[in-house]
Order: C-alpha cells, then structure tokens, then sequence
C-alpha cells in the first residue's frame, strides 16, 4: 500500500503508480521502452520512490486490460508502448483518477 508510516520510506501503490504510467502516455502517446526505461523515463520526475517488481505488476496489469501493448524485441526485452486504439478512454481514466 501506499502511504508511510513510522517515518518509513513512502512507496507509491499500484494504483498510484498506474496513474503516473497513464498521465506520461497522455502526454507522450507515441512513447515507447522497456521496463527499465518506464521505471528510468517515464516515472522519473514523480519525486516517488518505484520499485521495478511493483512497476513491472502495473506494466503487467495495464497490458492484460488491454490499455498499453507488449512487444518483445531481439534480445528478449520487451518494449511497451500505448495501445492507440484505447487513448480516449485511457484520457477518461487518468481524468477521473485525478477528480
């Protein structure tokens, strides 16, 4: 979960983290990268602190809904990239995710 507690270390939760992967493709739509790349690129200026395990379940979960697409490149990496074909909703999201 999110949140901190006892002076602990504050780590976004995943909803959190889906919200900021959502808001940089709003802007970026034509953006695409590996799972390091999104944690290093697209997560860097949110002043969170991203671990790539729980970067990487948000990934997965964006994927199987449909809202970002999986592409597997030569040395066995796969890039991630906004699914066009969703923009509009994913704008409807990030909208109410904000409200």
């Amino acid at each position: 979960m999110g949140g901190c507690m006892n002076g602990d270390v504050c780590l976004p939760d995943k909803s959190q983290i889906a919200r900021e992967i959502l808001a940089y493709l709003t802007k970026h739509p034509d953006a695409q990268e590996t799972l390091d790349g999104i944690v290093q690129v697209w997560l860097r200026d949110r002043g969170n602190k991203h671990t790539p395990t729980m970067v990487h379940e948000v990934v997965k979960d964006l994927v199987l809904e449909g809202t970002i697409l999986e592409s597997k490149i030569p040395d066995s990496h796969s890039v991630y990239r906004l699914n066009l074909a969703k923009q509009n909703r994913m704008k409807e999201l990030v909208k109410k995710m904000r409200g």
